[in-house]
């Protein structure tokens, strides 16, 4: 009959367009989220830990990815189906699978409420499919940049010097502050799906229940406080758990916001319970479902639960406001320890609410203005110091009218104008812009400038004039201000803005200047060098890092020691300065083969110099040119040392007329000496080069000495006597020319890539001599080393870490025990988790970030690194069985790492109380004696152990009952 049955139904399926998901061929199923079923608690659990199988089929098992990153990652990149056969997700799992990731990532806000999958003939899911998102993806582009910048606002609450506890409060009282709950439309049932989400509580400032949860956990996350949410089927409802301190809290931040909303009204009645307490008459939480368990008092009493307004935390202190009942007037207070014994008042107002009680003052911190404003009944206040306030405005009021309600809002005061406190639909708000405080200057501030040589160590400016109070912040290089001055170690010019803060007053901004000059390197002069004759001085190697200066085509033919200059350019020459005209000796020895030189050793041209001169180009005008002589005019003389190869060094040569005249063969032809040693110096003229007396220039006086060496130029020798003597023209001259400072510019003439080196051309721009450096492969800039490296989610067999963000980055995670390696990955990512760890195992996990170009990876000179362990397992209760009258043993089984144990018993419905402490982490087995008859006992056990002074615990066991008869 039931076959009968189940063939028409396949029938009428198959009639109506539907899928019949036989046994044989698997088939497709579906999950939508809808009011009925929004708050099914297994859909807000913890994502199971998952991997592909190394059998497994699709694009999935190849990705070496995790389930939950998987899925975040394809959610990204807008993925419509997403290949999931590796994961072994069963069918009956899929949905919850699915929709427990989206809930754990409150950046997923723009992915549809809705999912469809594939199984396969054994029931295992091989694919999500008709994904669909909430907008078009430029769209949600932009939606996602709205949200991170309104997540960074909310920071603006925040201070580093903060505990975690005080970051959960500002976070609290700034979502109720500017989220109000979107009462409106959920009594018309228009809730749109954002208001369900993160972006509807911080972006559209409108949320219900779970948009409330999302934002909170969004933003205590990116704060490294583990933060979950926690809903109740039953009450229709979500709110958030905290651990602080190692133990968890709940907090419904939902509950704290009145509706209607009633702007500046903060309260803390749900802000950190147990689960005691929030499950008492007072506070009506129940049949939640959660992965921690709740059970510290610690904040039960806290004084925070009287306050209706917002902490704001100002210049190292914390204001709020409370109403006095023995003065009528309501106080702004202030503690420097949130949760210390000295309370000071600030300021009292007496104008009150008329006929009614209580406290309806209220704070709000402007962070952009650095200023806190809070409200009479009357009026509006700004906080100009720890002592005294300004009323900034007053509005005009009714008769039995006052101020109910106060914000600020987009740089304006807002508030409510009312006859009653009591709030009963969507309040009616009065705007008026924040007035602009009437500053005074400050005075007396300045910073010095400072000149240093380089060593090596950081260099700071001081501020001066400052007084107690003042905050100074230093321009970083993106021009943001910062408490720390910007890096200035290496040579260079530095311009330091810098800004001071001081209570009513204009802020103070001024400039000083660090230089930082370069330092003398420590060098050794090269020695030993020798030079076989006729050889270039080029191919004489220099050690590392000098360069020759004197001309690299000079070549000597007789033997002996010259002078020649070099060039020192150090390793780090951002730090230290380049040396030239280092004079060393080079010795010349006598070549190998033939004193005559061969065709190859035939002296070269000299680079040509600027403008088209070259020394001694002009010829002489007079007779024609000798054909003979010592060179060709402007020719270096690669022979410094010889005049004649055949005269040894140091004899003079005789003096031979180079050309006489014709026309003067009756005169006598004199006797004189060529001129020797002359020198000038480089970007000179040759007039500038002094003769003898009775000798003139023959080559122009307007050649231009350049390049260092000896050059030939010609002279002309005209006697005293001239009707007895002849003049004397074509006399070769030898003179050396110096540069008498080298002044190098540099010009990158081959640039560098990461496959080939480049070179730096350097070049004197008296003289022009130039030489060449090497500039290393182009190598890609290594990122920065992670930063805010922490531990955010711990289980007994699975550790999640997470870090700053750095755009373009990417992450290798390595989990270590024992210095042993348990595991590596890589992700793109700023969060990474490892699970199947051991429990109750110390691990230490270093991350690196880096860059891949070009196939290769480029990572950070270090490494980031933290220290964790994980939780202790659940304890597994075997039996409660009974041993005699009243008495009945507990067993259970020994879990590793414990150091003892802790057992619970509840009678009846009653509530669950420690009756024993074990000390021994290897008993197992305790009996309890003195049970009543007629009475249900429950017991229940979790493991500790002891870190640091205080008791980690693992998870409660499952529950056994027993009854005595």
């Amino acid at each position: 009959m039931k076959g009968k049955y189940f063939l028409i139904l396949c029938l009428l399926l198959f009639l109506c367009g539907g899928t019949v998901s036989a046994s044989s061929g698997g088939g497709t199923d579906s999950l939508r989220i809808t009011d009925e079923n929004r708050f099914d608690p297994e859909f807000y659990r913890q994502p199971e830990a998952r991997y592909a199988s190394q059998g497994g089929e699709g694009r999935s098992a190849r990705a070496g990815l995790d389930f939950e990153t998987y899925i975040i990652e394809q959610l990204q990149q807008f993925a419509t189906t997403i290949d999931v056969s590796g994961y072994g997700i069963s069918n009956g799992k899929a949905g919850s699978a699915y929709f427990q990731i989206l809930n754990s990532h409150p950046e997923l806000f723009y992915v549809e409420g809705s999912v469809n999958w594939r199984y396969n003939s054994s029931g295992m899911v091989t694919q999500y499919y008709n994904i669909k998102y909430r907008d078009a993806q430029a769209n949600i582009q932009r939606q996602q940049k709205e949200l991170e910048a309104a997540a960074n606002e909310a920071l603006t609450w925040v201070d580093d010097s903060m505990s975690d506890m005080e970051k959960a409060l500002v976070i609290h009282d700034y979502l109720v502050l500017n989220c109000e709950y979107d009462q409106e439309r959920l009594q018309n049932g228009t809730v749109p799906a954002y208001s369900h989400s993160a972006y509807g509580a911080l972006v559209s400032r409108l949320a219900v229940c779970d948009g409330y949860s999302h934002a909170y956990s969004y933003i205590l996350e990116k704060l490294g406080i583990p933060c979950e949410l926690v809903t109740s089927d039953s009450m229709n409802h979500a709110w958030n758990m905290v651990s602080i301190g190692g133990d968890w809290y709940h907090v419904d931040v939902t509950w704290d916001d009145p509706i209607w909303d009633c702007i500046g009204r903060v309260l803390h009645s749900y802000f950190l319970l147990s689960d005691q307490v929030i499950s008492d008459s007072g506070h009506k939480h129940a049949n939640w479902s959660a992965g921690h368990t709740a059970v510290s008092d610690t904040y039960k009493q806290a004084f925070w639960t009287g306050i209706q307004s917002a902490f704001c935390y100002w210049r190292g202190n914390w204001y709020y406001a409370r109403y006095n009942g023995t003065s009528r007037t309501g106080d702004v207070l202030k503690k420097q320890e949130l949760l210390g014994s000295g309370e000071e008042t600030v300021c009292s107002e007496s104008n009150l609410w008329g006929s009614y009680g209580g406290n309806y003052m209220y704070l709000d911190f402007d962070a952009g203005r650095n200023a806190i404003y809070f409200n009479s009944g009357t009026s509006i206040f700004r906080l100009e110091d720890e002592k005294w306030a300004e009323m900034v405005y007053e509005p005009e009021l009714s008769a039995n009218q006052y101020i109910f309600g106060f914000t600020i809002k987009e740089d304006q005061l807002c508030y409510w104008l009312s006859n009653s406190p009591n709030v009963s639909r969507k309040q009616s708000l009065r705007t008026h812009p924040v007035p602009e405080q009437a500053l005074s200057q400050i005075t007396g501030i300045s910073a010095e400038n400072l000149t240093a040589v380089y060593d090596g160590k950081w260099k700071l400016i001081q501020v001066k004039g400052t007084k107690n109070g003042d905050y100074v912040t230093y321009a970083g290089e993106n021009g943001m201000f910062g408490a720390e001055q910007p890096e200035m170690k290496d040579a260079g010019v530095y311009q330091v803005s810098y800004k001071v803060e001081r209570s009513g007053c204009q802020p103070f901004q001024g400039q000083a200047q660090i230089v930082i000059e370069k330092a003398e390197p420590i060098y050794a002069v090269p020695e030993g060098l020798q030079i076989v004759k006729g050889q270039a001085l080029g191919e004489v190697k220099l050690p590392e890092r000098f360069f020759w200066e004197t001309d690299t085509a000079k070549k000597w033919r007789t033997e002996g020691e010259v002078i020649c200059y070099v060039l020192y350019s150090p390793e780090d020459s951002r730090n230290y300065k380049t040396v030239s005209h280092i004079p060393v000796k080079v010795t010349v020895v006598k070549e190998e083969g033939p004193d005559t030189p061969s065709e190859g050793d035939k002296e070269e041209e000299p680079d040509v110099p600027p403008e088209g001169e070259r020394p001694g180009e002009e010829k002489p005008k007079e007779p024609d040119e000798p054909s003979g002589g010592e060179g060709t005019p402007g020719q270096p003389d690669h022979s410094p040392e010889e005049e004649n190869p055949d005269t040894p060094p140091g004899e003079e040569q005789p003096s031979i007329p180079s050309e006489v005249n014709p026309e003067d063969t009756e005169k006598e032809v004199p006797s004189f000496t060529p001129p020797k040693g002359l020198s000038g110096h480089s970007g000179k003229m040759l007039s500038s080069v002094k003769l003898p007396a009775g000798f003139v220039w023959q080559t122009s006086e307007s050649t231009r000495l350049w390049r260092e060496g000896s050059y030939t130029y010609y002279v002309k020798y005209v006697p005293e006597d001239t009707k007895k003597y002849v003049s004397v023209s074509n006399i070769p001259v030898k003179v050396q020319v110096i540069c008498p400072e080298h002044r190098y510019i540099s010009e990158v003439t081959r640039a560098a890539t990461r496959t080939r080196k480049g070179q730096e051309t350097f070049t004197c721009e008296i003289c022009g001599n130039a030489y060449t450096r090497e500039i290393s492969l182009e190598l890609p800039k290594k990122p920065e080393p992670v930063s805010g490296l922490k531990v955010t989610k711990v289980s007994a067999n699975s550790l999640q870490f997470s870090w700053k963000k750095t755009e373009g980055v990417k992450y290798r995670a390595v989990l270590y025990q024992k210095n042993a390696v348990v595991a590596t990955g890589y992700t793109d990512k700023n969060v990474y988790a490892f699970s199947k760890l051991q429990s109750a195992a110390d691990y230490q996990m270093k991350v690196t970030a880096y860059r891949e170009i070009d196939g290769g990876k480029y990572y950070a000179d270090q490494e980031a690194s933290v220290k964790a362990s994980t939780a202790l397992g659940k304890v597994k209760l075997v039996s409660v069985k009974g041993q005699g009258t009243g008495k009945v043993k507990i067993t259970w089984k020994k879990v590793s790492g414990a150091g003892g144990y802790e057992i619970f018993m509840k009678t009846g419905t009653g509530s669950y109380k420690k009756i024993k402490s074990i000390a021994k982490g290897k008993t197992v087995a305790f009996t309890k004696s003195g049970l009543k008859k007629g009475k249900n006992y429950s017991f229940r056990i979790r493991a500790y152990k002891k870190s640091g002074g205080k008791k980690a615990y693992g998870a409660y066991s499952n529950v056994k009952t027993w009854k005595r008869k």
